[in-house]
């Protein structure tokens, strides 16, 4: 949290009193608590759940900056993608400096639909056997993938096509109507051809698909742990419901 509220990035107050940025301490929050319930249910190490946590924490510590970056950059005409990568290895820096390990490091990296992520992620899906660190980018990714703002999700929903849609279409729905990520989206599709999971679409698209083949083997490796059957799709109102049973005996 100190490194959240660091002179001119989340923290500080507008004109009228708002912190206009300080949602995202709460959004990071969120996907801690989030990847507290997994690092459960897949029963992964202490270790493993420790960074895990302080990845979810970290991964928009400098998210202001980045967003500031990309605008300016655009609106001089230059690359907002070069920008972005730009803020994100200062960001990198100032965790290291701060004494960050490099697992921890990682895993408040790992998320968002850049394509080197997006590349690892896919590499890790096609692994039979997981290292506790890698089921926790996973997780980590794939929190990140359908979290918006710090809300509590919302159920499945069935549309009139009779497809299912949850929490991670939600989230790429409301990336799509964004014309700065749109734009991305456009420019970066070339650089996914040579993937066999990933070619023909962008990034936004390709979050999607990786964040739905997560799932299924998320929920595969917790059936597994637990017995618990799960279908993949209601995966995260699974989580929030075990965050709120948490809350109300914390309460009780």
């Amino acid at each position: 949290m100190r490194l959240h509220k660091r002179p001119g990035l989340l923290w500080e107050r507008n004109e009228e009193g708002k912190r206009d940025w300080g949602n995202i301490s709460a959004h990071c929050l969120t996907e801690l608590a989030r990847f507290k319930v997994f690092a459960e249910k897949l029963r992964l190490s202490r270790e493993a759940e420790r960074n895990g946590e302080l990845g979810a924490a970290l991964h928009d510590f400098d998210k202001r900056h980045e967003k500031l970056a990309m605008k300016a950059a655009i609106a001089r005409g230059g690359s907002g993608r070069e920008a972005s990568d730009a803020a994100d290895a200062e960001g990198e820096q100032q965790l290291r400096e701060a004494g960050f390990g490099e697992e921890i490091i990682e895993l408040a990296g790992c998320s968002g639909g850049k394509p080197p992520q997006l590349f690892e992620i896919a590499r890790l899906l096609g692994k039979e056997n997981l290292t506790n660190h890698e089921a926790a980018l996973l997780v980590l990714h794939y929190i990140d993938g359908y979290t918006v703002d710090d809300r509590w999700v919302e159920p499945v929903m069935k549309t009139g096509d009779g497809s299912v849609l949850n929490e991670v279409d939600r989230r790429k729905q409301k990336n799509l109507q964004n014309p700065t990520y749109r734009k991305q989206d456009k420019e970066l599709a070339p650089a996914f051809a040579g993937n066999t999971l990933l070619r023909g679409r962008g990034p936004i698209e390709n979050e999607g698909v990786i964040c739905h083949e997560i799932e299924k083997k998320l929920a595969e490796i917790i059936a597994s742990q637990t017995g618990e059957a799960i279908n993949p799709f209601e995966l995260p109102e699974i989580i929030d419901k075990e965050i709120r049973k948490n809350i109300e005996e914390a309460e009780a």
